[in-house]
């Protein structure tokens, strides 16, 4: 954080594993959700990602950075409910179906991006 508060540009990737197999969650988040070990995995996800967003706030930087929220290709059918689901869209990951393929994607950048804006299909 020390580069925050000089006023310098950084660049910060953060890789999950908690969806993916072996799904595990913190003791703060074990059976924290009635979607099994991947529900209680995505709570900590996200409870992570507000540590993050706070200490973008505390540090002043977050009106002016950009954060791109992203997850790999499709769900792990092979695993069930545990795999995730593609919704509407035809199979999952290892496939060259749109279940397979598409990538959801969530940018926020006050400064540049209007809240409630959506990108074509």
């Amino acid at each position: 954080m020390h580069t925050l508060y000089l006023g310098n540009p950084f660049f910060l990737y953060v890789a999950f594993q908690h969806t993916h197999k072996p799904q595990f969650a913190g003791k703060e988040f074990t059976n924290s959700s009635s979607r099994g070990p991947f529900g209680d995995a995505l709570n900590e996800l996200d409870w992570n990602v507000g540590q993050i967003m706070t200490a973008l706030q505390e540090a002043g930087v977050d009106k002016n950075t950009f954060i791109f929220f992203s997850s790999d290709n499709g769900p792990a059918l092979v695993w069930g409910i545990d795999g995730g689901n593609p919704g509407t869209l035809k199979c999952g990951k290892g496939t060259t179906y749109e279940g397979g393929q598409r990538v959801p994607g969530i940018a926020w950048w006050p400064q540049m991006i209007k809240p409630g804006k959506t990108a074509g299909k």
